[in-house]
């Protein structure tokens, strides 16, 4: 599988995205609970998704130093320069 997601390592991130995301809300539809202000049932699982997915293929694919170097470029602030 990790041959396969270095070569496809997009297409991987997308579908274990999908996976993640829809698995949740489509629970909650089998379920038949709405989402609502107050309602115990909430989006964020299903919202947290892309970024999961995105940090388990960079764990698989560069390991630990991978995932720092993720982290550090989703905290890394840059001001905006102006001309």
């Amino acid at each position: 599988m990790r041959a396969w997601l270095q070569a496809h390592s997009l297409a991987g991130f997308y579908a274990l995205t999908l996976v993640l995301s829809w698995t949740y809300w489509l629970t909650l539809v089998a379920l038949g609970q709405r989402v609502e202000p107050g309602s115990a049932a909430t989006h964020l699982p299903g919202l947290l998704g892309p970024a999961v997915a995105a940090a388990v293929v960079t764990v698989l694919l560069g390991g630990g130093a991978g995932l720092r170097e993720l982290f550090a470029r989703v905290v890394r602030f840059r001001a905006p320069r102006w001309r």
